[in-house]
């Protein structure tokens, strides 16, 4: 039997995040929330140190997954899903951590390691359990380092898990299960089986709600939006005060800024690089002039990222970061040293 695991997913999914504060950098998560300001400068230095850079199109669902308010489905809990190694993303928990390295990429890496040092490692290596903490190998983009998730901190428990007979690894879950196991709504919540360990996760968090899919999906239960029938063809979206109102798999959804990302956010009509207006969360206050990052001329300014994130103009200092320069690092903009 093989225990190699094939592509892993321990982070966060689009509107899923976590928090700052705690004395212990960490991938679990606690509730909080990091900052605007605060999440931009830290993608750029999570970035950088990854070798990925700050491309056009990362800024808008990378910074909502770091400013909504509660953790992903599976977070702490990765699954084999046909190659690659582990994706690891940048939580709000770990910004102060990642702001706090002074540009020294080993430290980034650290945070993601129980501040423990992130050694580099084998993206195939089989995740395992060390009591209640779960360590592994993840990929940030360019190359692989240790990485540690303390289930134990969300109530959770470092478990066993099978994708098959051949594929053995460890997950943070809620507990062991049976498949199999259909899935089940417990108010809000969506409960599933997957890969012999139980996940929730709060339909709420997505602007959605928990119930049949039966003629919407391949699942018969899970998160759907629950509006009126809709026509994406033709269907405008607007706004509705700081609730972004969309057709999505032709059925009106709708999305609280305010209430999932924080009071700071709210709905604006933007435009794609392709001139169609779609409606998105923006910074309710100004944090520059205002801008579409599908037109934006992102540059260098002298040792300065000028971007376009959150609806506006966004300028981050590499020097305050800790790094001697700007510079493009692999697909976008990044701080150099």
């Amino acid at each position: 039997m093989t225990t190699t695991t094939k592509c892993i997913t321990i982070a966060a999914t689009l509107f899923g995040t976590v928090a700052c504060g705690g004395t212990e950098g960490d991938l679990s998560a606690d509730g909080a929330t990091a900052s605007p300001e605060d999440a931009v400068r830290a993608m750029v230095v999570f970035n950088s140190c990854s070798g990925h850079g700050f491309g056009r199109e990362d800024g808008r669902a990378a910074l909502y997954e770091i400013l909504a308010r509660s953790a992903p489905e599976g977070q702490g809990a990765p699954r084999p899903s046909g190659g690659g190694g582990v994706v690891v993303h940048l939580l709000p928990r770990l910004v102060p951590c990642v702001l706090g390295a002074g540009g020294d990429c080993d430290a980034v890496f650290a945070c993601f390691n129980r501040r423990e040092r992130s050694n580099r490692c084998d993206s195939d290596d089989t995740w395992r359990c060390e009591d209640e903490v779960l360590r592994g190998c993840g990929a940030f983009y360019a190359e692989a380092r240790e990485v540690a998730v303390n289930c134990g901190a969300t109530g959770r428990r470092c478990l066993p898990a099978h994708a098959d007979e051949e594929i053995v690894y460890a997950a943070c879950a809620e507990a062991s299960c049976e498949a199999p196991e259909a899935n089940r709504c417990e108010g809000h919540d969506l409960v599933r089986c997957l890969d012999g360990v139980r996940t929730r996760f709060d339909c709420t968090l997505r602007g959605q709600v928990c119930g049949s899919l039966a003629d919407r999906a391949h699942m018969d239960i899970g998160c759907h939006y629950d509006g009126p029938a809709c026509d994406e063809a033709t269907f405008e979206p607007r706004c509705e005060g700081h609730v972004v109102a969309l057709c999505r798999d032709g059925i009106e959804s709708r999305f609280d800024c305010a209430a999932v990302l924080g009071g700071e956010f709210t709905c604006r009509i933007d435009r794609s690089d392709d001139g169609i207006e779609f409606a998105a969360c923006v910074a309710r206050d100004p944090l520059g002039p205002a801008c579409s990052p599908g037109t934006f001329n992102r540059r260098c300014d002298e040792i300065r990222i000028v971007h376009c994130l959150l609806g506006y103009e966004s300028v981050v200092d590499c020097a305050a970061l800790g790094f001697t320069g700007c510079d493009w690092v692999g697909e976008g903009l990044g701080c150099v040293r």
